[in-house]
């Protein structure tokens, strides 16, 4: 079998790159429905999500794809505790759009990496080399810097990059397609979608709480909106090298941070500042200590497939 990683390609780069482009720009799409009551934006994200998804991998013949990946419990089952995790990120991230806190939905989204360190080490025993070390240890004085500057816990950053780095640990060893596993996460929502919808509707609420025009596009395109980016990853990542990958992801919360200051114009004081630039440092020294690993690792592979040779 042809390994697309060892054969990084200008296309895959391409697609890898739009995909993290289209998950910044996400920041725009939900601020222009933020007049909108927030679970019912999120309720028919889920809905129109499935819709795309099944409709995707029907056109591509991939349908049987999802009840191979259900006749294994335990996969199915990680799966869908990802599915909830991933509706929790949505839920506290479009919040800190509609409620204008866009900075702070930045700065979870570089706090994410950084927690998955430090999930690695407390759930799973990891060893960290000395540099992932300082990382996690910027991300606690981070922390530590807006509680004391802010006289409060950072707790919307943190309500946005934990449950997206406990996603990652969820889905650690999961051998499935990403596609079919968005299905099943979604399909785990999807109840709670339909009935809050119904539910509004009981209460004299309309199904699209009363979006017209452009509006009422961008509520039934959100599917589409969170769904390209994932096919765009699907395709890219497997053709670019995983070092790549690492860099690009910081795209996302730098789109996220220059739209909140840009574009919404919210003020970032010194305090946020000095967190940022506190994350900011944690954010190089593991992108270098992950180049270092990775670096090692393609050596180590070269030589000892020339042992083989």
């Amino acid at each position: 079998m042809k390994n697309t990683n060892a054969q990084p390609s200008s296309l895959g780069f391409l697609a890898t790159l739009m995909a993290f482009t289209l998950w910044g720009c996400l920041t725009a799409y939900w601020n222009w429905l933020k007049d909108l009551d927030m679970f019912t934006v999120l309720s028919h994200r889920a809905i129109w999500l499935e819709v795309f998804v099944f409709v995707t991998l029907a056109i591509q013949g991939r349908l049987h794809e999802i009840s191979e990946i259900l006749e294994d419990r335990r996969t199915t089952a990680r799966i869908a505790i990802s599915g909830i995790m991933i509706a929790l990120n949505w839920l506290f991230f479009y919040y800190s759009v509609e409620s204008g806190r866009v900075l702070e939905g930045s700065l979870g989204e570089y706090m994410s990496p950084l927690m998955t360190i430090l999930l690695g080490r407390v759930v799973l025993r990891e060893k960290l080399s000395w540099p992932q070390c300082i990382a996690v240890m910027l991300l606690c004085v981070a922390i530590s810097n807006s509680i004391v500057t802010l006289g409060e816990v950072p707790w919307l950053p943190l309500a946005i990059g934990a449950p997206f780095a406990l996603y990652g640990l969820f889905r650690r060893g999961v051998k499935a397609k990403p596609l079919p596993s968005l299905f099943i996460e979604t399909a785990t929502i999807l109840p709670l979608a339909i009935g809050y919808l119904m539910y509004r509707k009981g209460t004299g609420h309309m199904l699209f709480d009363g979006a017209e025009g452009s509006t009422l596009l961008f509520l039934l395109g959100s599917g589409i909106a969170t769904g390209l980016p994932v096919l765009f990853f699907a395709y890219g990542a497997p053709r670019v090298k995983m070092t790549s990958v690492g860099i690009m992801q910081y795209l996302t919360p730098t789109l996220t941070l220059l739209f909140g200051v840009v574009l919404y114009s919210e003020p970032l004081s010194t305090e946020s500042a000095c967190t940022f630039a506190l994350i900011w440092t944690g954010i190089v020294i593991y992108t270098l200590e992950n180049l270092r690993q990775r670096r090692r690792f393609e050596k180590n592979a070269h030589h000892a497939g020339q042992a083989h040779a």
